[in-house]
């Protein structure tokens, strides 16, 4: 029987790994972002509906680019002798980073409107090398 069990459970946790890989469900902690190639640079957007502009933190440092949202918030009801009937908080934190190389992080561009940030990211220009005549002694 305890061997049924373990196969059962060995299943089960193939089924929610195979899932987590091939769908697009995400966690409570993640949310959607689609990256958009351009010109120059990159174009992302993501779902951060249910945080306001002050909640969300956008750092790049190293070649990652973070991007988090915390939001805090409170509801309560008194009766009128001033005990509590009911109270409720609730508290979110979401974060996802990315590796991007080589932005100019002077450049970077951030607007948040409807619950969906905004981020353009531009590429570092290359600087074209001088070429210097080397001459032969």
């Amino acid at each position: 029987m305890t061997n049924i069990r373990r196969d059962k459970d060995l299943m089960n946790f193939t089924d929610s790994l195979f899932d987590s890989f091939f769908s697009n469900n995400i966690s409570p902690r993640q949310f959607n972002v689609d990256i958009i190639e351009k010109d120059g640079g990159y174009m992302l957007k993501a779902d951060l509906p249910g945080f306001e502009k002050g909640d969300i933190n956008i750092t790049y440092s190293d070649n990652i680019l973070s991007i988090g949202a915390e939001s805090k918030k409170e509801s309560e009801e008194k009766s009128e002798n001033g005990r509590y009937l009911r109270r409720e908080r609730s508290t979110a934190s979401i974060k996802r980073q990315f590796i991007v190389k080589d932005l100019d992080r002077e450049a970077i561009k951030a607007s948040f409107e409807n619950g969906v940030l905004n981020l353009d990211l531009p590429l570092k220009k290359e600087e074209e090398a001088e070429s210097t005549r080397i001459e032969i002694e």
